[in-house]
């Protein structure tokens, strides 16, 4: 099969251009500094690298939690679920054959149903569902801190080295790229905080499903443990063993 350039393929590369360039830089600029504050500096410049790549490629190549399609329709096309004494409808994927357990949503781009899907994300080139989400979140916490590590490194080489002031040219756009990182990375990190501790979903949060009758909300502090252990909330009421097979599936 050829080798074809999607729109995500590009997408991808550039997310790695903007983790791999600003370090490539800093390690070039960290030759104007003495051994003391260099090595200390490659250091840490070389772990967020490794690090912020690794959590890329992990999220990115991961299975979401896609849910197996089905070649016939199902028995059951309709259902409801009682979950912390609100009805939740269980509505039918015609693409993919299923009757959808909660929280489950087809995609477009992927065109499978994904486990708690929050949204599709081109930068990964990969859905964010249930079972990468985890992954992508210490993605963002980890290229936020390291913006501001950026900022605050490039500023400590302007004070530390003896060039003139007109030779700053490197550590300025570094400054200024660390900044932007930091500000829009740093952005989309808090509105996803915000989410965990409301137990919502891009998804959910955007189109409003639930509104103020959040089933799956259980406290700041709880939302935040079943996000970190990404397991499939239990319904109150029992579901089909359809439903039942598709929440153990993705547990």
């Amino acid at each position: 099969m050829p080798f074809r350039i999607t729109n995500e393929s590009i997408y991808l590369g550039i997310a790695i251009l903007f983790i791999t360039a600003p370090n490539i830089a800093h390690i070039i600029l960290s030759a104007l500094l003495e051994d003391s504050f260099a090595i200390p500096y490659l250091i840490i410049t070389c772990s967020f690298f490794c690090l912020n790549i690794f959590l890329l490629f992990k999220t990115s190549c991961s299975n979401p939690g896609y849910l197996s399609k089905n070649s016939s329709l199902p028995e059951e096309t309709t259902g409801v679920i009682e979950i912390n004494g609100i009805t939740v409808r269980l509505k039918l994927c015609n693409t993919c054959n299923i009757l959808k357990p909660p929280r489950v949503h087809h995609c477009k781009v992927c065109d499978f149903c994904v486990d708690r899907q929050d949204h599709h994300c081109p930068w990964v080139a990969n859905c964010i569902g249930r079972k990468n989400h985890r992954e992508f979140v210490m993605l963002l916490l980890f290229s936020t801190l390291e913006s501001a590590y950026l900022i605050v490194a490039e500023l400590c080489v302007a004070i530390i080295t003896d060039d003139p002031p007109g030779r700053y040219a490197g550590e300025i756009i570094l400054i200024v790229y660390g900044a932007i990182m930091f500000w829009s990375v740093g952005g989309l990190l808090l509105y996803q905080l915000y989410l965990i501790f409301l137990n919502k979903t891009t998804h959910e949060h955007r189109r409003r499903i639930f509104g103020n009758d959040n089933p799956f909300k259980y406290g700041c502090c709880k939302n935040l443990l079943l996000f970190c252990s990404m397991k499939a909330e239990t319904p109150a009421s029992k579901p089909s063993p359809q439903i039942n097979n598709q929440i153990e599936e993705n547990s």
